[in-house]
This record gives C-alpha cells, structure tokens and sequence, in this order.
C-alpha cells in the first residue's frame, strides 16, 4: 500500500507561526503576503502571541499521524475500485 505522507515533529511545534519553522522564509522576505511584506512583523509578533496554543495543536496533529494505523478495505471495496480479488 501507499506510504502517507508524515508530519516531523519541528514542523508540528512551528504550526501556525508564519515567522518561525520551515516555510517562514516566504513570510520574510513578503512572497507570501502578495506586496504586503510590510504586515510581517506585526502580524508575525500576533502570531507569536498565540504560540502556547498552536504548540498544543500541532502536538497533537503530530500524535495522531505518529500512532495512526494504515487503513484495512474490505475485500469488496477493494475488487469495487478495481483491485484484484484475493483468494483466500
């Protein structure tokens, strides 16, 4: 089966902080704000406010994909989307 995609752990603490984490370098440099770089410090400082709560957040986005299962198809479903049956 498809290996899902997995959320590191650095990533989940930086959640919802455009200054800080992987991707922030877009929010400095105004790429992401479409010509209002300006913004980026204000609202980066507001953002920061609310750093507790997003920690907890992405904690726990990261917990669930840390001990998420990979998902078991009845065999109907399965032959439904055009899978091969198995015998068994």
């Amino acid at each position: 089966m498809k290996q899902y995609s997995t959320v590191r752990l650095w990533d989940a603490i930086t959640f919802g902080q455009p200054l800080i984490g992987p991707g922030s370098a877009q929010y400095w440099n105004g790429q992401a704000l479409n010509g209002w770089g300006f913004l980026t410090i204000p609202a980066g400082i507001l953002f920061l406010s609310f750093l507790p709560f997003t920690i907890v957040a992405g904690l726990l986005r990261w917990l669930s994909h840390a001990v998420k299962r990979e998902p078991t198809w009845p065999a109907e479903v399965l032959v439904s989307i055009g899978a091969p049956a198995e015998h068994t």
